[in-house]
């Protein structure tokens, strides 16, 4: 595994298998890119997750983390 600043997609997915994360947040990147990786990684993973951008409020999400 790589731990270069910016994984591609292919490693985001691999690391997501090895960690089993309950929750993620993609925070950087384009958004349609984003959104892709969004759909991929929940329809594989059934992974709570969200898209955010800088100044994005948690508040109110928490009730959605395990």
């Amino acid at each position: 595994m790589s731990f270069s600043a910016h994984a591609d997609a292919k490693g985001i997915m691999q690391l997501i298998s090895w960690c089993e994360p309950k929750n993620i947040l993609l925070v950087h990147g384009e958004a349609a890119k984003m959104e892709f990786l969004r759909k991929k990684i929940e329809q594989e993973f059934g992974t709570v997750l969200f898209c955010v951008t800088n100044q994005w409020d948690f508040t109110g999400y928490s009730q959605y983390c395990r």
